[in-house]
C-alpha cells in the first residue's frame, strides 16, 4: 500500500534536493581544500553525513506514488544524480572518511539508497504506463520492502532522525548484513571510483545556482540590451536613407541607366523565391488554421479541468472527511496559470493577425508591381540618358563611397550582436562558480558578464560612427540634388525605381510579420498540445485515485462493520462472565460515546479488550491505538480471536447467574441474521449457543 504523500512530505522531499545538492558540493569543496588530510575531518563528515540521512529518512517516509508523479517526474533526475555522486562516485570516497572513527552510519546509506534506487527500478519497469497508480502496488512493494530494511536497521531513538550530529560507536552485530553490503571503507580510503568529466556539473548547490540565475538574468539584459541597441542603429541609418531617397536616386543616374539595378534584381529574386503574394498568404492561412487549432485545444483543456474538478467536488461533497485526496483545484493551480497564458497570448495574436490582414488589403495595389516580370518592371522604369547623367558622376562616386561604408559598418554590428549571443549561449557558468577557488561569487559574475559590457561599449562606438556618416550622406546627397538636372527620363526612372524599392520594403515587413506569427502559432500549439497530455494524464490518474479511494473508503467501513460486531459480541461475553469487573456508570457513558463517535469517524473503532488487574491493558482507556488498517490482516469468516481475549473459566459448582444491567452502558447492537445472539436463559443455567456460521464464533468453553 502506497504511503500517504502529505504537504509535510513534499516540503520533505524539497528540503532533501537542496540539502543534498548543497551537502554534495561542500564535501567537494572539502576535497579541493583540505589536500588529502581527511584525519582532520571526521567529525565534519559525519556532520554532513547525518544531514543527509535526516533528509532521505524524512523524504522517504512520506511518499504517495498515485498522487507524486509529477512531482518525481519533475526532482527524480536530480535526486538520483545527488544520490550517484553520493553512492558511486567521489563524494561517497570523502563522505566515507568521516565514518572511520564512527562507521555506525553506513547503513542507513545503504537502506535509504535502496529507497532511491526500489522507486527508479520500479518507474524504470513501467516507463509505458502513463499515471504511476497503475503500478502503485508494485511500486509500493518495492518501497515497503526497502522501507522494511531501512526500520530494521534504525530503532526509533536512532538520532538520524534528528538534527544533532550521533556520536561514532561499533555497528550492533544485527546491521552487519547491511554494513557487508557497503563498499569497504579502507578501499575508499585507498581511491575508490573517480567521477567522469563534468560530473559535478550534474548537481548544483543552492548558493551556485542562485549567483548562476543572478549571471543569467544580467546576462540577458545585457543580451536584450545589445540586440535593441544593434537593430535600433541600422533602423536609424535605413530610415535616414530612405528619407533622401538613396540608394534608388543615385541608381536612376548611374552611368549605364538601363535594365534593373543589381539590388533590385537581387530583391524580387529574393520576393519569389519566397512565394510572392501567395506565399505570404499561404502562412496567414496556415496560421489562422492553427490558431483555430489551439483554441480548440484550449477549450478541451478548461471542459476536462471542470469536469474532473466538479467530480472531486461531489466526492468531498459525499464522503465528507474521510476524502482525503488533495482538492483538484489545488492541483490544477498551475495548470490553469499555463492556461490563462497561452489563451491571453492568443488573444493578443488574433489581435496582430488583423493588422497583418489589414497590411495585406493596404499594400495589395503596390505588390500588383512586383508582381510582374522582370523585363516588364525594366520597360516601366525606361532608360536613362547617358549625357545627363554624366554631369552627376562625382556625386554618385562620393555617395557610394559613403554608403559602402555605412553598409561595412551596419554589417560589423550584427555580426558584433551575433557573435555575443553565441559566446553567451555556452557559457558555462556553473563550472565557473564551483572552480572558483578564492574568488568570490560576484567578482567571477563580473568578469564573464564583462565582454557583454565590452559589446554594449563598442555599440556605443559603432553609433556614433554610423551618425557621422549620415551627416555626410546628407551633405554629399545635397550636392547631388543639385547637379542632377532636370531631364524628364531620370525623373521617370528614379520614380519608378523608388516605387519598387517601397513595395519590396512592405512587401518583407508583411513577409516577417507572417513568418513570426506561424513561428509563434507552432510554438503555442505544441505548448498547449503537451499541457492537454498533461491534463489527459492527470484527469486518468485522478480517476484511478478517485477509484482506488472510494475502494479504501470501502474497506474501511467493511473493516468498521466487522470491529463492531466483533466487539459486541466480546463485550457481551465480558458481561456475562466476568461480572466483577462491569465499570461505573460514567467511564460506561464515556466508553458508549466514544464506541458511536468511533462508528461515525473515519477510523474503525478500538475493541476494549480485558485486562487482568496490575497487566497493561489492550485496546482500551488510554491504551496505544490500533495499527492502521493497511497493516491489519483482513478479517476471516471463521477467525478466532486474538490470545489476548478473556477465556471464561470452566463452571464449577453452582451456576452461573449473568449480571445486572447498569442503566445505559452496553446496548446491544440490533440483531441482524448471520451475527450472534444471545441465547434465552433457561432456568438458571447458561446454555452456550449453537455455532451460526457468521463472522463471529465463541471461543471454546476450557
Amino acid at each position: 500500500m502506497p504511503l500517504e504523500m502529505t504537504d509535510l512530505g513534499r516540503d520533505n522531499l524539497d528540503f532533501l534536493i537542496n540539502t543534498l545538492t548543497a551537502q554534495a558540493h561542500e564535501c567537494y569543496y572539502l576535497k579541493a581544500s583540505l589536500d588529502g588530510t581527511f584525519d582532520k575531518i571526521p567529525k565534519l563528515g559525519a556532520s554532513l553525513a547525518a544531514g543527509v540521512f535526516n533528509a532521505y529518512a524524512r523524504a522517504f517516509k512520506s511518499v504517495d506514488t498515485r498522487e507524486g508523479k509529477a512531482y518525481y517526474d519533475k526532482n527524480l533526475s536530480k535526486m538520483l544524480s545527488v544520490k550517484r555522486s553520493f553512492y558511486e562516485g567521489e563524494m561517497w570516497n570523502y563522505i566515507a572518511k568521516g565514518f572511520i572513527k564512527g562507521r555506525k552510519y553506513g547503513h542507513h546509506i545503504v537502506a535509504l539508497s535502496n529507497c532511491v534506487s526500489a522507486y527508479q527500478r520500479a518507474q524504470e519497469a513501467n516507463t509505458g504506463l502513463q499515471p504511476p497508480a497503475t503500478v502503485s502496488d508494485k511500486i509500493g512493494s518495492r518501497l515497503s520492502r526497502a522501507m522494511s530494511e531501512h526500520r530494521s536497521a534504525v530503532s526509533d531513538n536512532d538520532t538520524v532522525y534528528h538534527e544533532d550530529v550521533p556520536s561514532p560507536s561499533e555497528v550492533p552485530p544485527a546491521e552487519e548484513k547491511l554494513i557487508a553490503k557497503m563498499p569497504s571503507v579502507d578501499d575508499l580510503i585507498n581511491g575508490g571510483e573517480k567521477p567522469d568529466d563534468g560530473f559535478f556539473g550534474e548537481i548544483i548547490p543552492v548558493n551556485v545556482q542562485g549567483a548562476a540565475d543572478t549571471f543569467k538574468r544580467r546576462r540577458d539584459e545585457h543580451l536584450t540590451e545589445i540586440k535593441r541597441k544593434a537593430d535600433a542603429i541600422r533602423e536609424h541609418a535605413d530610415k535616414k536613407l530612405e528619407a533622401m531617397g538613396l540608394p534608388g536616386s543615385i541608381e536612376a543616374y548611374d552611368a549605364a541607366p538601363s535594365g534593373l539595378p543589381d539590388r533590385l534584381k537581387n530583391d524580387l529574386n529574393e520576393a519569389q523565391a519566397n512565394g510572392g503574394l501567395d506565399g505570404i498568404a499561404g502562412k496567414v492561412a496556415k496560421s489562422l488554421s492553427i490558431a483555430e487549432e489551439c483554441n480548440r485545444i484550449a477549450s478541451t483543456v478548461v471542459e476536462m479541468l471542470a469536469k474532473e474538478e466538479k467530480e472531486d467536488t461531489e466526492c468531498r461533497q459525499k464522503w465528507g472527511d474521510k476524502w482525503t485526496p488533495r482538492p483538484s483545484s489545488v492541483l490544477n493551480q498551475t495548470k490553469r496559470q499555463q492556461l490563462d497564458a497561452n489563451r491571453s497570448q492568443l488573444g493578443q495574436a488574433a489581435n496582430a493577425d488583423k493588422i497583418v490582414q489589414d497590411k495585406l488589403k493596404k499594400y495589395e495595389a503596390s505588390w500588383r508591381l512586383i508582381s510582374q516580370s522582370e523585363a516588364e518592371i525594366a520597360r516601366m522604369l525606361g532608360g536613362g540618358a547617358d549625357k545627363a547623367a554624366e554631369a552627376s558622376t562625382p556625386q554618385i562616386r562620393a555617395l557610394k563611397e559613403l554608403l559602402t561604408k555605412l553598409t561595412g559598418v551596419k554589417d560589423e554590428i550584427v555580426a558584433l550582436a551575433k557573435e555575443i549571443d553565441d559566446k553567451s549561449g555556452v557559457t558555462n557558468i556553473v563550472t565557473a562558480l564551483t572552480s572558483r577557488g578564492g574568488k568570490s561569487e560576484t567578482s567571477v559574475i563580473e568578469e564573464y558578464l564583462k565582454p557583454l559590457e565590452d559589446a554594449v561599449e563598442a555599440l556605443n562606438k559603432k553609433e556614433t560612427e554610423v551618425n557621422e556618416l549620415i551627416s555626410s550622406i546628407e551633405a554629399a546627397n545635397k550636392d547631388f540634388e543639385s547637379s542632377k538636372g532636370d531631364d524628364p527620363r531620370l525623373k521617370q526612372r528614379e520614380d519608378g525605381i523608388q516605387r519598387v524599392t517601397v513595395a519590396l520594403r512592405e512587401y518583407r515587413e508583411v513577409l516577417n510579420n507572417a513568418r513570426e506569427g506561424l513561428d509563434f502559432y507552432n510554438a503555442i500549439h505544441d505548448a498547449l498540445k503537451k499541457l492537454m497530455d498533461d491534463a489527459e494524464g492527470f484527469v486518468t490518474a485522478r480517476d484511478m485515485s478517485r477509484r482506488e479511494e472510494i475502494e479504501h473508503i470501502a474497506r474501511r467501513f467493511s473493516q468498521m462493520s466487522v470491529s463492531e460486531e466483533a466487539r459486541a459480541a466480546v463485550e457481551q461475553n465480558e458481561r456475562v462472565a466476568q461480572p466483577q469487573h462491569v465499570r461505573s456508570e460514567q467511564p460506561q457513558q464515556r466508553e458508549e460515546e466514544r464506541y458511536r463517535a468511533g462508528s461515525a469517524s473515519s477510523a474503525p473503532p478500538q475493541p476494549s479488550h480485558y485486562s487482568p488487574q496490575g497487566q497493561p491493558g489492550g485496546y482500551g482507556y488510554g491504551a496505544p491505538q490500533q495499527p492502521p488498517y493497511w497493516q491489519q490482516p483482513p478479517p476471516s469468516q471463521y477467525a478466532q480471536p486474538p490470545g489476548g481475549y478473556y477465556q471464561p473459566p470452566p463452571q464449577q459448582g453452582g451456576y452461573y447467574q449473568p449480571p445486572p444491567q447498569q442503566g445505559g452502558y452496553y446496548q446491544p447492537p440490533p440483531q441482524q441474521g448471520g451475527y450472534y445472539q444471545p441465547p434465552p436463559q433457561q432456568g438458571g443455567y447458561y446454555q452456550p449457543p449453537p455455532p451460526q456460521g457468521g463472522y463471529y464464533q465463541p471461543p471454546p468453553r476450557q
